[in-house]
């Protein structure tokens, strides 16, 4: 529309006619003559607006959200996973908001972090004390801190009771990986459950067909279920994961090691059911 102006105005035409062609305001017209006058075609360039940036409810920011997590093969787009840019169009396409920002749809995401492993658990040891909130003012932590090693967390979660079980190893692995199913599976109802369905992702600890077999020799009322290979993340104990990281182990102030096991920060039995 903008061009037009300037298209309609190099015609030698008046803002009056130019108004009434366009269907614009006469102030409108004058103004973008004057700013294409003045600094050429940047003149016609968006400008930051002023007042409040648009809000968005909690029902829209959940369902871009919930967009987020589903296949993009459910809308027909033959993609694995939906970028930002795209999440927005999509958004806007399905009317979930009348504009929305790629910038807007990372920023939410990226508070949830759903979809990032959180399985290991440093032990950082800082260089100077963390400050404890006070009155105007924001915790203080020291960007700098030792290395005291890492702990990996493993966890299974049981959908039908809302229950996890979880340890601590030294590294990931299949030995690790069938503890925790020893674990889980030497407690009832699962020990004499006519099958126990493992959804797992893709990981080298538990990944193909060997690993199926293998868990089956072990157990063998167990089935082992892969999630696709590009959507690991919906695996559901990933959300647990997350949940342990930004509300248990933040900002990650642990001495040494034996402070990040998990039974002492979590407080939880030592089979690891919370």
């Amino acid at each position: 529309m903008r061009a037009q102006v300037v298209l309609h105005a190099a015609r030698g035409r008046s803002n009056a006619r130019i108004a009434r062609e366009t269907g614009l305001h006469l102030d409108t017209v004058r103004t973008w003559r004057n700013r294409f006058a003045a600094l050429g075609l940047t003149g016609l360039a968006e400008r930051k607006r002023s007042g409040r940036p648009p809000r968005f409810t909690a029902l829209q920011v959940a369902q871009v959200k919930a967009l987020a997590c589903r296949l993009p093969f459910d809308a027909g787009a033959p993609l694995s996973r939906w970028s930002c840019p795209e999440l927005a169009r999509e958004a806007m396409v399905r009317d979930i908001a009348t504009f929305v920002s790629a910038s807007t749809v990372r920023r939410w995401l990226a508070q949830d972090t759903l979809k990032d492993e959180k399985t290991s658990i440093q032990a950082r040891c800082r260089c100077h004390p963390t400050l404890a909130a006070g009155q105007a003012r924001a915790m203080r932590v020291n960007h700098t801190y030792g290395r005291g090693g890492a702990l990996t967390y493993l966890a299974a979660y049981d959908v039908h009771h809302a229950r996890v079980f979880g340890r601590t190893e030294a590294r990931t692995g299949i030995d690790p990986f069938l503890a925790l199913v020893a674990q889980f599976m030497s407690q009832e109802p699962y020990t004499s459950a006519k099958r126990v369905f493992w959804v797992v992702d893709n990981g080298s600890s538990h990944h193909g067909k060997k690993a199926a077999d293998r868990l089956t020799a072990a157990f063998p009322n167990t089935v082992l279920v892969h999630t696709p290979v590009h959507a690991s993340w919906l695996n559901q104990v990933e959300i647990f994961f997350s949940v342990v990281q930004r509300k248990v182990v933040a900002p990650n102030d642990f001495t040494d090691l034996a402070c990040a096991t998990w039974p002492h920060i979590a407080g939880c039995s030592e089979q690891g059911a919370v």
